[in-house]
């Protein structure tokens, strides 16, 4: 029992010192280590972001301006970053507000 947990423990030890040694490895703060997860706008965001209808949004995607990035269901959803870049890039158009 005693052999067991001793060498568990040293099993936890070699794992913290993997991490660390990672850690200390990846010292460039350009890249983050350790990327967040993305973040996924249904069609009704993606419209609410670009001022546009959800009739419109479905449109983008059936004439392959945007790509869900996947599926819930029958609901498509897109990256964050993927409707942030084809904003940036002119692939889509934001409406302009009314009145601003």
């Amino acid at each position: 029992m005693m052999k067991k947990l001793l060498e568990r423990n040293e099993f936890l030890i070699y794992l913290c010192q993997q991490i660390i040694q990672l850690l200390l490895d990846h010292r460039d703060k350009s890249k983050p280590f350790i990327t967040p997860p993305p973040v996924f706008m249904s069609v009704q965001d993606v419209a609410d972001k670009c001022f546009v209808t959800t009739r419109q949004v479905r449109r983008w995607v059936d004439a392959d301006k945007i790509v869900p990035q996947k599926y819930i269901g029958s609901s498509p959803y897109f990256a964050l970053d993927y409707i942030d870049n084809a904003l940036e890039t002119g692939v889509l158009r934001m409406r302009k507000r009314r009145g601003k």
